[in-house]
């Protein structure tokens, strides 16, 4: 008996199950108990014998069975061996060969420290004890190289328009990462399946798988970034298909100006008199605190902020301004969303809108 989490199982022995507690078995019946006796399952076989995992499975009766808690002991039937396996499909630790002599009435063994561990089984007559050796594990697949000429000693840049690692949109536009794969000698790797990950520019945000792309003869590959919220790109080149870890890669970082809409009315008004705006975020923000929106005026050439309401979770927003009773002329007005941690934009403006006071 093979040794179990340090310690030896008992050996099996034709006596380890009381004479009076030996029902009727089949071939090979398991049972819940250590004595042979209670709550059963007959194994039927076709073929070599083999039942490769122990879960729900038809029996030689026809009746669905789950044995998963039912291997406390065994009844093996004269002429018979069997092997057990503490892992599925023939894996892991094994009990050794046991066997029910020709001239004797059976096998009952408990199973000691296969107790509830034995996972599957191989059966074999006594007289070809090698159909229940362990089955030796397939020889790993060759390795696949990734493009031509793969090698790991790659050279990967992904750049935005301007040839620039980093760049700035207006929301709602796509933007294009252009890639390039090349080794050591600048000649480029072509054929080369490269996988791509973002991940949103906020906090907690985490990586996130995207389609692969491919490089072409001069190892070139573009990938298309769809209109969204300000993210991060990692590109990774792996030399051999499976590796675990990048021979390459490249990142690149698009931020995306937040969209904001604004209304304004009246758009004339009379000094001391009030105006209501309302608007709302073209992206709602994640969380229920909303976000802050700041109202600014153009006044003697500079942006003046004047003042500042908050959103609701759909990202829409109201506020009221009294123009002083000395106030004249007339002014473009925006609101401005500034970037922070829990809002995946980058700073943007609404349009402005001019009001005139009079």
């Amino acid at each position: 008996m093979a040794v179990l989490a340090g310690t030896a199982a008992p050996a099996a022995r034709a006596d380890a199950c009381p004479a009076d507690a030996r029902a009727s078995y089949a071939r090979v019946q398991l049972f819940k108990d250590s004595a042979c006796s209670g709550a059963s399952v007959s194994v039927g076989f076709t073929g070599s014998g083999d039942r490769p995992d122990f879960a729900a499975f038809t029996n030689y009766e026809g009746a669905v069975y789950d044995i998963d808690d039912t291997r406390d002991s065994v009844a093996v039937a004269p002429a018979t061996c069997i092997r057990l396996f503490d892992g599925k499909r023939f894996s892991g630790v094994d009990s050794g060969l046991l066997c029910a002599p020709q001239t004797a009435d059976g096998l009952f063994a408990s199973l000691g420290g296969l107790t509830n561990r034995a996972s599957s089984m191989r059966v074999c007559p006594a007289s070809a004890t090698a159909g229940c050796n362990a089955v030796a594990a397939p020889p790993p697949p060759p390795p696949v190289p990734n493009g031509s000429p793969a090698t790991r000693d790659a050279r990967l840049a992904a750049t935005l328009a301007g040839g620039r690692k980093r760049r700035t949109v207006g929301f709602g536009r796509a933007a294009v990462v252009r890639v390039r794969l090349t080794d050591a000698g600048r000649r480029a790797i072509a054929g080369a399946a490269l996988q791509v990950f973002t991940r949103e520019q906020r906090a907690g945000s985490e990586w996130r798988v995207a389609p692969a792309i491919t490089t072409d003869a001069g190892g070139s590959a573009r990938l298309r970034l769809a209109p969204g919220p300000s993210r991060a790109i990692r590109i990774e080149y792996r030399a051999l298909v499976g590796d675990p870890q990048p021979a390459a890669a490249a990142r690149a970082r698009l931020a995306v100006r937040a969209g904001v809409r604004l209304r304004i009315r009246p758009r004339q008004v009379r000094a001391g008199h009030s105006i209501q705006l309302r608007g709302r975020l073209r992206a709602a923000p994640s969380t229920r605190l909303g976000k802050v929106v700041t109202f600014q005026a153009r006044e003697r050439g500079r942006w003046r902020d004047f003042k500042s309401v908050r959103t609701g979770r759909r990202g829409r927003f109201h506020g009221r301004y009294r123009f002083s009773s000395r106030a004249s002329g007339s002014f473009p007005i925006r609101a401005v969303v500034l970037a922070d941690a829990s809002y995946p934009y980058a700073t943007g403006h609404s349009r402005a809108v001019r009001v005139r006071v009079r």
